[in-house]
């Protein structure tokens, strides 16, 4: 729907929208469930897509909440392409893979997510059944045969920030034969494929650890303060980790400019819901939801980058 030239631009210049538009078209929730992921051999966050894939959300952090997931570690990857794990722990060397304890499987939800990089997946065990249970797997660089259509991997999030690189470095990591399942990579070892019990134990392999961060849906990308003219945006930059950063909003222009302020930007140790993200080959920033004076209004909001030197973005697209 076209509010570009109307209705948006007067609730960007006053928080009375607030009022008199409320919650109208703003969804119960957003995707925003967050959850991080301890490894051996570093740390990544995952965004679940709540609203796209509600089961398989519910279904992976009944695992998270439950720990079933603390203590399993990642049992097969592929260097460059893919990581799995969620279905093993390891008792000693000789015991091997334990698989840890599953609920019963969910129905294949098609949740019309792609199997793009970064993106994570739970695995169905066998094609054309409900066999959904605990094992994720996170696709490094794009994979469309993994797609429901076409093959066996139902997506439902993604990992955000600069944590694909600690995916890739778990996927390149040497790997071992754990019983007959496919290789594992590990952590400060340096011995063959095929293990030695006298050298080889459970801290060698890349163990993980998962809790929620954060189950708070609603919380906007971005707050617009109508009495300074600022919009406070939480930015997912990649590789670049996240930040807050402020942007200085022309609502006289047509259609409306944010100016972004360098200055302004802090680091964020962890991800807050609702990121927005900015693509640099399209040089288009992404808002999920903005408020305005703490009041939710509006989602899906594009701005493209129109003037590179004074980093001007100008507003061309939202619901």
């Amino acid at each position: 729907m076209s509010l570009l030239d109307s209705k948006s631009r007067r609730c960007f210049r006053s928080a009375v929208c607030a009022f008199v538009f409320g919650l109208s078209f703003i969804p119960n929730s957003f995707a925003g469930t967050l959850v991080e992921v301890q490894t051996s051999l570093g740390n990544f966050f995952l965004e679940l897509e709540d609203e796209a894939a509600p089961n398989t959300v519910a279904n992976f952090l009944n695992y998270v909440r439950d720990r079933r997931f603390n203590n399993t570690f990642v049992h097969a990857a592929i260097g460059g392409t893919f990581i799995r794990g969620g279905s093993f722990s390891f008792g000693d060397c000789n015991q091997g893979a334990v698989p840890i304890a599953a609920d019963l499987p969910i129905a294949i939800e098609d949740t019309g997510l792609a199997n793009l990089s970064g993106t994570i997946a739970m695995r169905r065990v066998e094609e054309g059944v409900s066999s959904v249970t605990s094992e994720w797997y996170i696709n490094i660089g794009d994979d469309p045969e993994a797609d429901l259509s076409q093959g066996d991997n139902v997506v439902f999030g993604r990992v955000i920030g600069d944590g694909l690189s600690t995916v890739s470095t778990i996927s390149n990591a040497p790997g071992v034969y754990v019983n007959s399942i496919h290789t594992a990579p590990t952590s400060n070892y340096f011995g063959d494929a095929n293990i030695d019990c006298q050298s080889f134990s459970r801290d060698n392999l890349v163990l993980v650890l998962m809790s929620i961060v954060s189950e708070d849906a609603d919380d906007p990308s971005a707050d617009y303060n109508s009495l300074n003219g600022r919009l406070n945006v939480n930015l997912d930059l990649g590789d670049m980790g996240f930040s807050n950063l402020e942007f200085e909003v022309d609502t006289n222009a047509d259609p409306i400019t944010i100016q972004a302020n360098a200055e302004s930007s802090v680091p964020l140790l962890t991800p807050v819901p609702n990121m927005a993200t900015y693509n640099s080959n399209t040089g288009q920033l992404s808002l999920p939801s903005a408020a305005v004076d703490g009041e939710l209004q509006f989602r899906n909001l594009v701005f493209t980058l129109s003037d590179a030197d004074a980093l001007v973005f100008t507003l061309t697209s939202m619901d």
